[in-house]
């Protein structure tokens, strides 16, 4: 990626008179800079990582999916084979 953000082109971190401008107490500023501390930590191998791990997560996840549509499909076909045969066993008792 040509447009990574490295640690020559990160945005500034407000500073504290910044913050306290659009965030409501003192609290919500401490958050904030600790969000932004560990932000401004990770490398860009880090957020790709964690793409990659997102992206692996949402693959498993689809496969679960189908995996569960079709257990859910071989359960009903189950069912059906098993109303069919109790018709055709007291079709041939009468």
């Amino acid at each position: 990626m040509s447009d990574q953000i490295t640690k020559t082109n990160d945005p500034k971190t407000p500073t504290r008179e910044q913050l306290t401008k659009w965030l409501p107490n003192h609290e919500a500023i401490k958050i904030m800079e600790r969000l932004f501390q560990v932000a401004g930590s990770l490398l860009p191998e880090d957020v790709a990582n964690i793409y990659a791990t997102i992206e692996e997560v949402e693959i498993q996840a689809g496969i679960a999916d189908t995996k569960a549509v079709e257990g859910l499909d071989m359960s009903v076909k189950n069912r059906t084979i098993s109303k069919s045969n109790e018709v055709l066993l007291w079709l041939s008792i009468q």
